[in-house]
């Protein structure tokens, strides 16, 4: 299987595709344009951007995520796992992304997970050693 590297025009290639098949998306296409193509920064606070962002709307997870940063400090597996289960829940996260959260610190800590090595994977080798990650 050969793989290509997504970028703007193939994002845009895809989309139009899309919408030739798809009136909805035509129309979401036609008035709103090029579909952006967003980059985020291969850091851990990224990492735990995605993971508050899972199942709720984008507003909320940015609050939960401002919460976090405003009370902890600069984010980090270490400030994650100075707070613990009972710190995070008080600030509001759920009991479920506590444990993801707190799986992603200490796979980081343990250096079973290594963001360094991850950001230069391909994208099928990224997604393996992610999925070993709970969360």
């Amino acid at each position: 299987m050969q793989f290509t590297i997504l970028n703007s025009e193939k994002l845009a290639e895809a989309a139009s595709q899309l919408a030739r098949q798809d009136e909805h998306l035509a129309g979401i296409f036609k008035a709103y344009g090029r579909p952006p193509l967003w980059r985020r920064p291969a850091t851990f606070a990224t990492l735990v951007r995605i993971i508050l962002e899972q199942q709720v709307s984008l507003k909320s997870a940015d609050s939960m995520y401002r919460r976090l940063d405003d009370s902890l400090g600069p984010l980090s597996p270490e400030a994650f796992i100075r707070a613990g289960e009972s710190r995070l829940r008080e600030l509001g996260v759920t009991r479920q992304k506590t444990a993801y959260l707190l799986h992603l610190s200490s796979s980081i800590a343990a250096g079973e997970l290594s963001l360094r090595r991850l950001s230069k994977m391909s994208d099928s080798e990224a997604k393996e050693t992610l999925m070993r990650i709970k969360g």
